[in-house]
């Protein structure tokens, strides 16, 4: 499963304050710690930013690539920033976060995503909404794999999210994503899959205990990729996850994060 990095986002306390202050080491200390607890790609977002965003997220794109040669997904629900940030990027693939069922999202993103051999992350929700049922969320996932198929963008490249919602509003909402998981990987297995981790905590005491349980599930499960708020806790269930899956030759990781601090005991 492929770990995103998703805590360089306004929605987290600190990263408003390393942005007004364009405090350079903080946003470096962010990003190594995220890649050193295991993310492959780091995500950007400074949406609730409005009349900055653009650049926001150009400053950190320029400043965390002239350090760590790492792909860069850039989330915004504005085309505009997707357009004005994607040529920025320069290691590895980009991706698009996100694009919906909704026909102006898609008009205006695939044609980016196409342009610049990018991967898409792609919502379960349309003009209506996201349903609550599995069936219900299902029933967009033909407007989005159709227009994969018109931008000329392969199912491999596509990342369809469910949405994760909390457990704290709903307590069955870990079991529907679960199923729905099920079901796309079913339906549209040359498809990837991918959520927002954290969300299934929101509002719940010892979040990380949640989240790392919900990570160890979702790798059994066989999702694709995580967006993920890496902290001490998930990413130490990162680096066990990885060990036991045997992704980790002689434990070498392993060991290496533990000898620097990284695991719990």
């Amino acid at each position: 499963m492929e770990i995103i990095g998703s805590v360089l986002n306004t929605s987290v306390t600190g990263i408003d304050d390393m942005l007004d202050t364009r405090d350079v080491s903080k946003l470096l200390e962010y990003s190594d710690l995220q890649l050193r607890r295991g993310a492959q790609r780091i995500a950007v977002n400074c949406g609730s930013r409005v009349d900055t965003e653009i650049s926001d997220l150009m400053w950190m794109v320029q400043e965390i690539q002239k350090h760590f040669e790492v792909p860069l997904v850039i989330d915004s629900p504005n085309p505009e920033a997707h357009r004005e940030v994607i040529p920025l990027l320069r290691f590895g693939r980009p991706m698009i976060n996100s694009v919906t069922a909704e026909k102006t999202r898609l008009e205006a993103l695939m044609p980016l995503a196409k342009q610049y051999n990018a991967q898409v992350t792609a919502l379960l929700f349309d003009e209506s909404g996201m349903a609550r049922e599995p069936e219900d969320r299902l029933r967009v996932l033909p407007v989005i794999t159709d227009a994969a198929d018109a931008y000329g963008i392969a199912p491999g490249d596509i990342y369809l999210d469910a949405g994760v919602f909390p457990l704290s509003v709903d307590h069955q909402n870990g079991s529907i994503y679960l199923e729905t998981l099920k079901a796309l990987q079913e339906r549209c297995p040359q498809f990837r899959t991918i959520c927002g981790l954290n969300n299934i905590s929101f509002g719940l005491p010892c979040g990380q205990l949640t989240d790392m349980v919900f990570l160890s599930v979702l790798e059994q499960a066989g999702q694709s990729a995580v967006y993920v708020e890496l902290g001490q806790e998930t990413g130490a269930a990162v680096s066990a996850l990885k060990l036991l899956y045997g992704r980790d030759s002689h434990c070498a990781a392993y060991l290496k994060n533990y000898r620097a601090g990284l695991l719990i005991e």
